[in-house]
């Protein structure tokens, strides 16, 4: 039997991708609009960002999470931003959330004891939030490359190779994800098609100035956090 989310997706093609987004932003803009006025605007706005993007996460692991290589494989998930629509949503996302957290610190040092620690700590969730949002994105995007996209094939073999016989599913391109997030590197998946090197090329730099930048931002939260 047909798991609901499959028929869903089956018969809303071109809306799914877009679906997320579209809830994501909402979801954001009314958090926005319910936290009360005794808020600092940065403090509202980085805790409506944060909702915004666990909304991203909560929705993609609940129609990507929940489907087997088996449906990935037979076409069902077919819409996407595109390449260009993709890069241009994870390069804004990051440089949204380093611009919430910079302002977020800015204006907690005016604040009093208590105050200015939940804004630290504000700004460090954040940055973690955020950093999960575009592995999981990433992993999406892998998933379309591999079973969407014919360009990303090679000599008809797949533009990753995966340890076992198992066709992969999200959770596999997750993790594949992440690794490539962390440290920059393809842990055991081997890279063998153009398409997917240029992506991973893209992910590995991207990861690796948004780290760099955050890195710098959670010293200074830190430092701030035992100053107080």
């Amino acid at each position: 039997m047909r798991k609901p989310i499959d028929h869903l997706i089956r018969n809303n093609p071109r809306h799914v991708h877009w679906v997320r987004y579209v809830v994501s932003i909402t979801l954001g803009l009314i958090v926005l609009g319910l936290l009360p006025g005794s808020f600092t605007l940065a403090s509202r706005v980085a805790v409506a960002w944060s909702v915004a993007a666990l909304c991203q996460i909560a929705v993609i692991m609940v129609v990507m999470g929940r489907l087997s290589a088996l449906s990935l494989h037979d076409r069902i998930v077919v819409a996407s931003l595109g390449p260009i629509g993709f890069a241009l949503v994870l390069i804004v996302g990051a440089g949204t959330s380093v611009a919430a957290t910079i302002w977020v610190l800015r204006v907690a040092s005016n604040q009093g004891p208590l105050m200015e620690t939940l804004h630290l700590l504000l700004g460090g969730g954040t940055v973690l939030v955020t950093w999960f949002t575009i592995q999981c994105i990433f992993a999406v995007r892998y998933t379309h490359l591999y079973y969407e996209e014919p360009p990303a094939h090679e000599g008809g073999e797949p533009g990753l190779i995966f340890p076992g016989k198992r066709p992969p599913d999200y959770w596999d391109f997750l993790y594949f994800s992440i690794c490539a997030g962390m440290t920059f590197q393809v842990s055991d998946v081997v890279t063998v098609s153009h398409a997917f090197r240029k992506w991973v090329t893209f992910h590995g730099v991207l990861s690796f100035l948004f780290s760099a930048v955050n890195v710098a931002l959670m010293v200074d939260i830190a430092a701030n956090l035992v100053g107080s």
